[in-house]
Formats: structure tokens, C-alpha cells, sequence
């Protein structure tokens, strides 16, 4: 009688021992960091394609923009008009837009300028001189004439008509407390007036009035002096009257001084 074979109970040589020891091998061959290295170019690919998203979006913003300029500029070129078929008014519009821009204080020269006005205005004198000289007009315009403007932001900024604000300019001119340079536009051929405020005129103007003030206070005043004495002083009437009408000097009686008739 043949034995019965045996089970090969050999590990090495069973073949399903060998495919699970190659698996195990390839487990080993494979390095551990592979699924972290995934993630981080994933990362980069994000952080890539948002990076890209927002140069476009910025790139379309600007060619909207320029689109947008280029639009208002081609419309600007549309509605102007040839020199000779312009009213006065455009022309004066077309001079004006081609002037150059004034230097403007900032608000704390400003508020400086303005401050210093207002000390000046303070004066009744002056105030009523100003009137007198050019009209109500004035003291608005003295107060907003902070930088070298034309005769129409000087109307926008006292709200008052252009004509108005012309006559009190050229009134103040006469006295020299505004001058002006103008300029020629050689395509349309209008003048252009920039006018400039001289604060040392406005000075030169309150020692004026200041005086004038009291040389009439002095002739409305009524006056006296000694016939007897020596003395050529004039003495004015409320003085006079503490002296009970003598003379300081000699004591005899004071007469009555007439007034100069102009």
C-alpha cells in the first residue's frame, strides 16, 4: 500500500506565502511621504489658479476702465465744434478749460489767509471804505480771494453774477489792491483775466481811511485859541469847556477858531 502524501506545510514554498511577501515588499519600497507630497502640489495648484483669477479679473477692470476713457474721450471729439462755428460763450468755455491750473493753498494757508482778513475787517473804517470804494461785493470778496482766480470762480465762490463781481474788481483796481495778468487763446481768441489780491494795498488803504477819519473828526470839532498869548495851539471845544473858556497859558479869554471853508 502507497502512503498517502503529505501537505506541503512548507511556508517558503507555498506560492500564496509569495505573492503576500511581495506585496509586504512593495509596501516597504514605497515611501511613507508620497500622500503629503500630494497635498502640498495641490495646495500649489490652488493658491496657483487663484493667483491667476485675480490678475484676470484685474486685467479686465483696467481694458474696462481705458474702454470707459477712451469712450468719453471719442464723445468729447464728437461734440466739439470748428472755432468758427462757435457761440461767444463756448469759445470763452474752450479759452478757459485751456488755462493752467492756479496754485491752490492747502486749508491750513488757507484758513491763515482768511484769519488775517478778518482782522482787517474788523476796522469799521475800512469796512465802510471797501463799501464805498467798490460796493457791498467787496468785503465777500476779500474774505474768499485766498489764490489768484478769474472773475468767474470769484463769482462762484461769493455766488454773485460775473458782471457784478467785474465792476468790483475793476473798482478795487483803481486803488491797486487787485492786480491782473491776461492771457490770449490763439486758436479761439479770447482774453482770459487771472486776478491776484495785494494784502499791503489793503494796508496802505486802512492807514489812509485812519487818517482821514481824523482829520474830519478835526473839522467837525469845533476849536479855540488865545488872541493874547503867544501860543498857536488849538484848543477843542470839551477841553475848553474844563478851562471856562480861558487860556491855559496866560489866563485871558479864549476866542472862537473858524473853520476853513473849502
Amino acid at each position: 500500500m502507497s502512503k498517502p502524501m503529505k501537505k506541503n506545510t512548507n511556508k517558503k514554498n507555498n506560492p500564496k506565502n509569495k505573492t503576500s511577501n511581495k506585496k509586504t515588499i512593495s509596501k516597504l519600497k514605497k515611501p511613507a511621504t508620497k500622500t503629503i507630497k500630494v497635498k502640498k502640489i495641490t495646495h500649489l495648484k490652488k493658491s496657483a489658479n487663484s493667483v491667476r483669477t485675480k490678475t484676470i479679473k484685474k486685467v479686465k477692470k483696467s481694458i474696462k476702465t481705458q474702454n470707459k476713457k477712451l469712450v468719453k474721450k471719442t464723445v468729447n471729439l464728437k461734440s466739439t465744434k470748428p472755432v468758427s462755428k462757435m457761440t461767444p460763450d463756448e469759445r470763452k468755455q474752450l479759452a478757459q478749460k485751456r488755462l493752467p491750473k492756479q496754485k491752490k493753498p492747502n486749508k491750513r494757508q488757507e484758513e491763515k489767509i482768511k484769519e488775517s482778513r478778518r482782522q482787517f475787517l474788523k476796522n469799521p473804517i475800512l469796512r465802510q471804505k471797501l463799501i464805498d470804494l467798490a460796493g457791498e461785493h467787496a468785503l465777500a470778496l476779500m474774505q474768499e480771494f485766498t489764490y489768484d482766480m478769474s472773475d468767474e470762480e470769484l463769482s462762484r465762490k461769493i455766488k454773485a453774477k460775473v458782471s457784478e463781481v467785474r465792476s468790483t474788481l475793476n473798482k478795487l483796481h483803481n486803488k491797486g489792491i487787485v492786480v491782473y495778468s491776461r492771457s490770449k487763446d490763439s486758436e479761439t481768441g479770447w482774453y482770459s483775466y487771472i486776478w491776484k489780491f495785494q494784502d499791503h494795498k489793503v494796508q496802505a488803504l486802512l492807514e489812509e481811511a485812519v487818517n482821514a477819519e481824523e482829520i474830519t473828526q478835526n473839522v467837525q470839532t469845533d476849536h479855540y485859541h488865545c488872541l493874547q498869548c503867544s501860543s498857536k495851539e488849538l484848543i477843542p471845544f470839551e477841553e475848553a469847556i474844563d478851562l471856562k473858556f480861558r487860556c491855559p497859558v496866560c489866563s485871558m479869554p479864549l476866542s472862537y477858531k473858524e473853520k476853513n471853508k473849502t
